[in-house]
């Protein structure tokens, strides 16, 4: 990750990184180099910018992290409290989820939507097919050729384009994934079979 920030470059969503740094809590690629951003000024500052002119004033109150305290930080589950440390607590809350993602201990367990959404981001269910708990959880194991499992991540990309990931994790434990979809979109009837899973 060190190394990437200090290259001004974010992790690829089927790099470990993406996900273990809270790239899959983003809704967009915009909002990645955003969070890239805020790694960055977390780690290096403004320094990177040093020689390069603006109009708009460097943030004087934003201390970076050694690197032995951001993997502290990392390992110990405290990185929201790292950032708010080192001045960055307003700055991180244009991620609204990342809190919530690195509440969880960095090795799991997370809420399965994050898995979801790296899934979805790799868009390669071919080579990248669908880990146990998503199969599970959001009923990929339901579907029984390629072509329902394209139309299962279609159903939900369009579902994470209006609807929380927090909000479809909630229905995915009440086992009412069908009838959340229906909130946001007009749904085919033949895909309820694909959204059922083991809950409640």
């Amino acid at each position: 990750m060190l190394a990437q920030t200090l290259h001004m470059a974010n992790p690829n969503p089927i790099e470990t990184n993406w996900f273990n740094f809270g790239f899959c809590t983003c809704d967009d690629e915009y909002k990645e180099r955003s969070l890239g951003g805020l790694y960055q000024r977390l780690l290096v500052g403004d320094k990177l910018y040093d020689d390069v002119p603006t109009r708009m004033p460097r943030m004087k109150d934003v201390q970076t992290a050694t690197f032995t305290e951001f993997w502290k930080a990392y390992e110990s589950g405290t990185m929201i409290q790292l950032m708010d440390s080192k001045g960055l607590g307003r700055a991180r809350l244009q991620f609204p989820f990342l809190e919530e993602f690195f509440s969880s201990p960095p090795y799991g367990p997370h809420l399965s939507v994050w898995s979801l959404k790296q899934f979805l981001a790799i868009n390669n269910p071919a080579e990248f097919p669908p880990i146990p708990a998503i199969s599970v959880d959001y009923g990929f194991g339901n579907c029984e050729t390629f072509t329902e499992t394209c139309t299962l991540m279609e159903i939900y990309r369009r579902l994470l384009g209006n609807a929380s990931p927090l909000d479809l994790h909630g229905a995915c434990v009440a086992g009412k994934l069908f009838d959340f979809a229906e909130r946001f979109h007009k749904m085919d009837q033949s895909h309820r079979r694909l959204m059922k899973n083991f809950y409640p």
